[in-house]
């Protein structure tokens, strides 16, 4: 995907490129909107061309240009107003869903603490998945039952735990037996109203088990082959090393 140049466009050719109508109603506002979500400076002349003046240079504003354009994906990470890190999130996210097995199917808070402890960032679990859900639409990212993963949360004093758990433990099986056995009660009991009747059902699963077991599904990254992608990678190699020797410098 080549960038634009720092030159003039006249407005056809630059609304080609910006899939943005020509037509004057909207040309101005759309463009606007588009060359400042890709991270390019610009001059609209009025009733004339648009002229780029600069452009995204670093790694993080061209990782955001690249992840924009291609998959309409914003890496902003909407935690606490903040935008600049954004594309820094977005890679060590990247990063850790490439690298680590462990985050193929960890629920999404613990994807978020592990990132967290792990990376030094914040980003929150919507908007963790909000990314995803982009690159599973683009068919960079695929969900699937296959491999999926238990987990149990649970409280002790107060504070939320949550551990894997293999398929054959005996707390496991017999807390599946035993909401598969009182689950037709609970849809009597709300005359089958399907999210009445689940949400007494975990109030009493909570009052007999004191935990909750639930299945994450297999979250993976494709392969990623194509020139695009590949400059992708890249760069989220070149985020992800600056941003942990930023973290070792600064200790």
């Amino acid at each position: 995907m080549e960038q634009l140049e720092l030159r003039s466009y006249d407005r056809k050719e630059i609304a080609s490129i910006l899939h943005v109508n020509p037509a004057p109603k909207n040309f101005k506002r759309d463009t606007e909107n588009r060359l400042s979500r890709w991270g390019y400076q610009y001059v609209i002349v009025d009733r004339g061309p648009v002229i780029i003046t600069g452009k995204p240079e670093t790694p993080e504003d061209r990782l955001k240009e690249i992840m924009f354009r291609l998959f309409e994906l914003d890496t902003q990470t909407g935690t606490n107003g903040e935008m600049d890190n954004g594309s820094t999130v977005f890679a060590c996210y990247l990063h850790f869903m490439m690298t680590e097995e462990i985050a193929e199917t960890m629920p999404w808070d613990e994807r978020y603490a592990w990132l967290n402890e792990n990376y030094g960032v914040t980003a929150c679990p919507p908007c963790l998945q909000r990314w995803t859900n982009r690159l599973i639409a683009h068919d960079i990212m695929n969900k699937s039952s296959t491999g999926a993963m238990w987990w149990m949360t649970y409280y002790i004093d107060g504070v939320k735990h949550r551990v894997p758990v293999d398929e054959t433990d005996p707390e496991l099986i017999n807390y599946r037996e035993y909401k598969a056995k009182i689950l037709p009660e609970m849809l009597r009991r709300t005359n089958g109203n399907v999210n009445t009747a689940y949400h007494l059902l975990e109030k009493c699963l909570w009052a007999v088990f004191h935990c909750r077991y639930y299945q994450c599904k297999c979250l993976q990254v494709n392969g990623l082959t194509d020139e695009d992608t590949e400059t992708v990678l890249a760069l989220v190699d070149k985020i992800v090393d600056d941003h942990f020797a930023a973290l070792m410098k600064g200790q």
